[in-house]
Parts: C-alpha cells; sequence; structure tokens
C-alpha cells in the first residue's frame, strides 16, 4: 500500500481529541508501600478504627482493625460506601491469604428489586478483568458480563524535563555509552512492573473511571483488561470491595477522590468547544494550505458524549459534517474510520461518499467491529470478521479518488505475538508485528481488488 500511495501522498496531521493521561503509570517511585502515590490527593480515605460510612452486603464478615479493613470470607460479600461519585479514582493496598479473591466495585447504584448494580473490577488469580456485576437484595451474584475493551487512544505522559541541559559529549561526538539518562531522575532502563497479584503479600490496585472508560492497574502495570462501562449499568454510584472464596482479605492506604473537569481545561457546553475550534481552524488553516499540508481531526473513539465533565464535538456524525464547514478548505477535513463510523450505527460507504466527495477525508483508519448497540456496545474484532463490508470500503475510497494514507489499524492480539519476547500490547486485545502483517497484507488485497474492479 506504501508503494502504490507513495508518490503521490499529501502531507497530514492528525489531531487527538482526546489525551487520557494515565494515573498508574508515572514513573517507578510513584508508590509508597503498596498504597497511594505522594501527588494523589485524596478527598476521601480510611485510616481510622471504624467501619462508619461503610455497608456490608452478602455474606462476609467485615471488621475495621488498625487502619485496616479485614474481610473473613464465606460465600462473598461486599462492603459499599455510603458516599456515591460519577467518576472517580480508587486506590487501595490489599492483601490475600488462603484461597480468596476480592476486587474493587464503582457506581454501585440501587436497583428497583432492592439489588445493586455497578462496575467490577476483578483481580483474582487469572481473573483480572472489569464487570458489568448485578447482585440480588441479600448481595448475590445474579449476572457478570465482561465489559467490552476500549478502542485505543491512552497515552503516557512523559516525566518532567531535567531543570538544566545535559553535558555536551566528549570530544569526537561520540555519547556515552550505556542508556541516557532518564528526565526527572527515574533509572533507567526502567523496570517493567509485574502485573500478578503476589500471594500473601501487600499488592495495589488502583481502579480510575473516567466518563464511560474503566482502566486498572495492578501494581502499577496495566495488566487488568480496561473496559467501556454502558450508561444504564451504573452511572453514579458508591464505590466497594468484594472478598470472596476462602480466607482473608486486608485493606489498607484505602484513597478515593472525585474526577471532577480538569482543572487547567474546566468544563465546556457543546458550544464552547465549537467556538475553541472554530478560532484554532480559523488561524490555522490559512497556513496549512500555504504549506500543503492537510489536517485531519480523528473523530470521539469511543464515541462519547461527555468526557471529563465537557461536551465532545466529534461523537456525532452531524459533528463530522459541521466540522468541514467552518473553514471550507481541503486543509480542514476529517480522519474517516470505517470502525468508528460503525460504531455510530451509521454506513461506513455513505460517510465515505459524502466526505470524499467534498475531498475532505485527509486519513483514514480502515478496521472493522461488531456491534451491539451504536454508540455504547461494541467490539473491535479482526479486520476480516466484523460488521463492515471492508472491500466495499476499499471501493469506495477508490471511487472517491482517494489518494493519501489508508492505516489498517487495531491488529488483534494472537498467541504467536504474545510468545515473542518483549511483547506489549499497546491496548487491551491490541496484537503485535504478526498481526500487523495480516492487516497490512489484507488491505493491500482489497486495494489491488479495488483497483482492478
Amino acid at each position: 500500500m506504501a508503494r502504490r500511495l507513495g508518490r503521490i501522498a499529501v502531507p497530514a496531521v492528525v489531531l487527538l481529541l482526546g489525551v487520557f493521561n494515565s494515573p498508574g503509570l508515572v514513573g517507578q517511585q510513584r508508590r509508597q508501600d503498596g498504597g497511594v502515590a505522594a501527588n494523589f490527593a485524596a478527598d476521601g480515605a480510611f485510616t481510622g478504627s471504624s467501619l462508619a460510612g461503610w455497608r456490608p452486603v452478602g455474606d462476609a464478615s467485615w471488621r475495621a482493625e488498625n487502619g485496616e479493613i479485614v474481610a473473613t470470607t464465606k460465600a462473598g460479600g461486599w462492603l459499599l460506601a455510603d458516599k456515591s461519585y460519577e467518576d472517580v479514582d480508587v486506590v487501595a493496598a490489599f492483601r490475600c491469604t488462603g484461597a480468596c479473591s476480592t476486587g474493587v466495585l464503582v457506581r454501585a447504584e440501587p436497583t428497583a428489586d432492592g439489588g445493586t448494580k455497578g462496575i467490577f473490577v476483578s483481580v483474582t488469580g487469572e481473573d483480572r478483568a472489569s464487570y458489568r456485576v448485578t447482585l440480588d437484595a441479600q448481595g448475590r451474584e445474579t449476572s457478570r458480563e465482561r465489559l467490552r475493551p476500549p478502542a485505543p487512544g491512552q497515552l503516557r505522559v512523559a516525566p518532567p524535563p531535567p531543570a538544566t541541559a545535559p553535558a555536551p559529549p566528549a570530544s569526537g561526538g561520540r555519547p556515552p555509552a550505556g542508556p541516557p539518562p532518564m528526565p526527572g531522575g527515574i533509572p533507567s532502563p526502567i523496570a517493567r512492573p509485574e502485573a500478578t497479584v503476589k500471594a500473601g503479600e501487600w499488592n495495589t490496585i488502583e481502579v480510575v473511571l473516567d466518563a464511560n472508560i474503566v482502566r486498572a492497574f495492578l501494581n502499577d502495570a496495566a495488566g487488568i483488561r480496561d473496559g467501556v462501562a454502558d450508561a444504564e449499568f451504573g452511572a453514579y454510584g458508591a464505590i466497594g470491595f468484594y472478598a470472596g472464596g476462602e480466607g482473608e482479605v486486608r485493606f489498607r492506604k484505602v484513597a478515593f477522590k472525585d474526577l471532577p473537569a480538569l482543572e487547567q481545561e474546566g468544563a465546556h457546553t457543546l458550544d464552547e468547544m465549537w467556538t475553541n475550534i472554530s478560532y484554532f481552524l480559523k488561524a490555522v488553516v490559512p497556513e496549512a494550505e500555504k504549506a500543503g499540508v492537510r489536517l485531519a481531526l480523528h473523530p470521539n473513539d469511543p464515541p462519547a458524549p461527555l468526557s471529563r465533565k465537557s461536551q465532545q464535538i466529534m461523537g456525532t456524525l452531524a459533528g463530522w459534517k459541521k466540522l468541514i464547514t467552518i473553514v471550507n478548505s481541503a486543509s480542514n477535513g476529517i480522519t474517516f474510520d470505517c470502525g468508528v463510523t460503525r460504531e455510530l450505527g451509521e454506513d461506513p460507504m455513505e460517510v465515505c461518499r459524502y466526505f470524499g466527495s467534498r475531498d475532505r477525508i485527509n486519513h483514514v483508519h480502515f478496521r472493522n467491529v461488531m456491534v451491539k448497540k451504536p454508540y455504547e456496545r461494541y467490539t473491535e474484532v479482526w479486520i476480516d470478521e466484523g460488521e463492515n463490508n471492508m472491500f466495499a470500503v476499499m471501493r469506495e475510497l477508490v471511487k472517491q479518488k482517494y489518494t493519501r494514507l489508508i492505516y489498517p489499524e487495531h491488529p488483534r492480539g494472537i498467541d504467536y505475538d504474545r510468545e515473542r519476547q518483549g511483547f506489549r500490547s499497546q491496548y487491551p486485545g491490541g496484537g503485535g508485528y504478526a498481526a500487523f502483517a495480516f492487516n497490512v497484507g489484507y488491505a493491500r488485497a482489497m486495494l489491488q481488488a479495488a483497483l482492478t474492479a
């Protein structure tokens, strides 16, 4: 694909609408003895010898002991806080002895029949994933369904730069031997966190629920499957802990905080967001035209209408269409993502035709999904097994005389990649080089077939 399109490619700049800072992976020295980080500004914590403000549900015995929450498990029970949250960050150290199981519950809402529903993050043995769960009035679990994985887009924020610039290399221009020093005094190379539960030892679990994205970190590593929390399964509710199996579970250094609008950004209405992007485009697009650069704004993925209390402009097809009218220029376009298009419940061919006929497709993401409910419930799948007719999408791109980059992104995870030394998925369910080779080969085959047709 690169050889065929490279001759006539036009530079494109892709703008990412949402940037997610993962609070669990800032640095090796972030935690303090299995608890919160020094920079975690909690607005609630458990440090006492009483469970006042908490209520038990189900079959487990809970008590407070020397600043710790202790659960003796039976059939399985929950401890729920009285205070409720919408977006929340929960951190706790836990130690599990015996064949016990545990996890964190967020947005635990009461149901009409006296039970509870919410989002549960399990940290038991190999079961490290996010679920939607329902409990009956006695706290017994009546349903559990794994959350669908979110689309990639999670970015890590680098440590701050050093206060002084590094000294120039010795004479001869050769850099010093060994790995370069890391900014902020962090050791180099950074040891890879271990995303496993250490039996009989203190572990740290952090759960971040922001809008509809659940991210969890075990011992500072992203070893728990993230998920998308559907709005109907918990929008505002209590936090809590689970204890089940056999043995004893202890929690200490429990802290939690509300996730309001970002302090530096604030909360913005849809009108304010459109005002901001209009100001930017009207200033930048004329200069982009002079430089021969095409801007491509990626849609919201997942297409959530709200993020950190701010409404989102690229969460609907109507928003995509409005964007290109702000400045009438081929340099003001979109990233046409046929996967997100299907997530919205829209027809990728029609959407491709709409923007392609106006020469506003400046970048393409070529991927597939299965959708249960538009906007809310979908699953990313292999490029050849989803609802999108990928040949029809490619044929429409050719018909619209699209000549720029086509990126067959989001390769799925396969055993061959997982077995490679040093493999690390960049997003939940993601693959590596072998999976990417499959995506590229498939996309090239679609391109060649579409050109022939």
